[in-house]
This record gives C-alpha cells, sequence and structure tokens, in this order.
C-alpha cells in the first residue's frame, strides 16, 4: 500500500490490541482494460495471513 494512503485505512483493531497478524488489501476501480491496481500489506506471521486468506474466501462465499 502506498505509504501515503495508509492513514486513510481504519484500524481494524485498538492499538493496545495485541495481533498476531494484520492484512489490508485494498484496489482501484478497474480502468478502461478492465483491469484494476491491488495492493496488498500484511504484519506479522505469514502463515497465519496465509490461513486467513483461504479462510476469507469461504467467508464471502466465493
Amino acid at each position: 500500500m502506498n505509504p501515503k494512503n495508509r492513514h486513510k485505512v481504519k484500524p481494524i483493531a485498538p492499538k493496545n490490541t495485541k495481533k498476531a497478524c494484520s492484512l489490508v488489501i485494498t484496489c482501484q476501480e478497474p480502468n478502461d482494460d478492465g483491469n484494476m491496481h491491488v495492493e496488498m500489506t500484511c504484519e506479522g506471521d505469514t502463515t497465519l495471513a496465509a490461513y486467513l486468506l483461504e479462510e476469507a474466501q469461504y467467508y464471502l462465499k466465493i
């Protein structure tokens, strides 16, 4: 994620909460070719991040 835009993302948990992993995924609107720019930041345990992304697919019913 562009560091200039990071302040625009609302924190999910209070700052004093101990987190094992944090993921932020953002995207822009598709351009005329149908492509969109996607960014992801991950802090913490990357194995847990992979698990969270996999489980999120089921949660969203994709």
